[in-house]
C-alpha cells in the first residue's frame, strides 16, 4: 500500500501496511470423488467446495472518518 495512503488511513486508526486483493479469498478448496459403473450405467459423485474469507471492500478514508476492510 502506498505510504501516503497508509498515513491517510492511520489518522483514523486504520493502520495497514498491505492490502489483500479485493474479491480474492484466503483459500479455495475443491474436492470431488467420482464413481462410474459401466455395466449398469450408474454414475455418482461427491463434491465439496469451500471458500475462505473474501475482501469485499478495502479500508478507505472518507471526508470525516475512515471505513475498515469489509469481508
Amino acid at each position: 500500500m502506498p505510504q501516503s495512503e497508509q498515513e491517510s488511513l492511520a489518522s483514523f486508526g486504520l493502520d495497514e501496511t498491505t492490502r489483500r486483493l479485493q474479491g480474492q479469498p484466503d483459500y479455495l478448496l475443491n474436492f470431488d470423488l467420482m464413481y462410474e459403473q459401466e455395466r449398469t450405467g450408474w454414475t455418482g459423485g461427491l463434491f465439496y467446495n469451500r471458500v475462505g474469507e473474501t475482501l469485499v471492500s478495502g479500508a478507505a478514508r472518507g471526508t470525516d472518518d475512515g471505513n475498515p476492510d469489509v469481508f
